[in-house]
């Protein structure tokens, strides 16, 4: 088994892969009800609730990238639900909706400037490998 190199995996939002991006994590928690009573003497019991998925991303600003900043701003903006794909439709693939609910650019001294964002996973997700 090899493992995949991370620069194949990139992050598109509606069949737009982002330009220059850095880093991009798909982060998956299922929620609990907690449903502990006295009549179990307080033994912690639980049901199971919703999932929560969010994916954050960083990139550099690059005012050339053919999918970039001024793309995503917008969607930031508008509170528009998008579609977004995280793979590289070989090895490894996701597709969602979501919303882009975190935008921030960093400057810092003598270094590029940085873009990172995160989308609040709507709905369902699928994931598949070969």
């Amino acid at each position: 088994m090899a493992v995949i190199n991370g620069n194949s995996l990139l992050l598109s939002i509606g069949g737009q892969t982002i330009g220059c991006t850095t880093n991009t994590t798909f982060s998956s928690q299922n929620e609990v009800i907690d449903v502990t009573c006295k009549d179990n003497d307080g033994a912690k019991q639980n049901l199971p609730g919703g999932n929560t998925a969010t994916i954050t991303f960083e990139m550099f600003f690059n005012p050339s990238s053919t999918f970039g900043l001024s793309d995503i701003l917008p969607y930031h903006q508008d509170g528009t639900l998008i579609n977004w794909h995280f793979g590289d439709n070989t090895n490894l693939t996701m597709h969602g909706e979501g919303y882009i609910n975190q935008l921030e650019i960093g400057a810092p001294l003598n270094g590029g400037v940085t873009v990172s964002g995160t989308i609040d996973v709507s709905g369902s997700w699928t994931y598949s490998e070969t």
